[in-house]
């Protein structure tokens, strides 16, 4: 049987209209053409409620009081990698999984993939602490002339881009609807640094890197990327903490080229916006370019180099926020 359309409430108006003139339950229901019986009904519904509004209905009885609710939100406050099996399990719920999720939805809790965040060694989180809180009321003077260096690895067919498609119910596996993903994909390894003004170097790492190659990369391209980023007079040189950083022999070549560097704390990975670079940089190599290791080695070069402006100074204009959320975080991982 056909859904039948429900009546507005200007036309159930003109039905007690039309009874007040004297009009008879059927006559009304012949002139608006609805049914005898909804005439009657809605001038019931006048006589009892005193309008012709749908009322407002009580639903299925909530299966879970207030006491319960509380119960659910403690325990969840308290291990919140639990599951709902479990949650019920332990409060003992003679009531469905669906159910708790609901509760738990109302008072906004959501189930989510645990982000991954690296692990900081509690010495390591008083050292981004004491990094965060010494450099927050930093001018933005001084942020504008730091040098970010890092090394990344870029895997020609094996992109960080996430591909969406649209597809029907048991098409997952369709060829032209997967993405596709190598094992021993071809990669290159670079060097790159880019500041306030702009990017500087972009240098492909052939072989293994040790400290005597990373020294040699500083030395050829260290100073001529500050003078390609307008600041040969003067620079703070970022890198992290990894072992060929610290090595002697690049402190010594550092030492000696009088090199100001800012002290960094280790597991901080959130504070360099260099991160984020390189996630764009993989990001905007179009899939043609991927086909020939090449083709995708030349457009890793172009994009670097045609990086807009304003992205770099956006990311150097965050690192007040991003220290910020640190101290917030009490030297833990941060969103960034």
């Amino acid at each position: 049987m056909p859904k039948i359309r429900e009546l507005t409430n200007e036309e159930r108006a003109n039905v007690v209209e039309l009874k007040g003139k004297g009009y008879s339950n059927r006559n009304i229901a012949r002139l608006l053409n609805v049914h005898h019986e909804t005439v009657r009904k809605i001038l019931l519904k006048k006589e009892k409620y005193g309008t012709v509004a749908n009322l407002q209905r009580s639903g299925r009885k909530r299966l879970t009081d207030a006491k319960t609710d509380r119960r659910i939100i403690r325990q969840i406050k308290i291990n919140q990698q639990t599951t709902v099996n479990n949650l019920k399990d332990e409060l003992q719920l003679c009531i469905s999984a669906t159910t708790i999720r609901r509760r738990l939805h109302d008072s906004g809790f959501w189930g989510r993939v645990a982000r991954r965040v690296p692990c900081i060694s509690e010495k390591n989180r008083i050292a981004r602490l004491d990094f965060a809180r010494l450099h927050l009321d930093s001018p933005m003077s001084y942020w504008k002339k730091v040098i970010w260096t890092d090394e990344s690895k870029f895997e020609c067919f094996s992109s960080k881009r996430r591909k969406t498609v649209w597809r029907k119910q048991g098409e997952s596996y369709k060829k032209r609807l997967t993405q596709g993903s190598v094992k021993h994909s071809k990669y290159v390894m670079v060097w790159g640094s880019f500041a306030w003004s702009g990017v500087g170097n972009l240098v492909e790492i052939n072989g293994r890197m040790d400290s005597t190659m990373y020294k040699s990369i500083l030395s050829a391209n260290l100073r001529s990327s500050a003078e390609k980023l307008g600041l040969e007079d003067g620079f703070v040189f970022q890198h992290d903490n990894d072992p060929k950083h610290t090595s002697k022999l690049v402190k010594a070549f550092l030492a000696e080229e009088g090199i100001e560097i800012l002290k960094w704390p280790a597991q901080s990975p959130d504070i360099n916006p260099i991160e984020h670079l390189w996630d764009e940089l993989d990001r905007q190599i179009p899939q043609i370019k991927r086909k020939s290791f090449q083709e995708y080695k030349q457009a890793l070069h172009d994009i670097w180099e045609g990086i807009c402006p304003a992205r770099l100074q956006k990311l150097v204009e965050s690192i007040p926020n991003r220290l910020k959320a640190i101290i917030d975080a009490k030297g833990a991982a941060t969103k960034y």
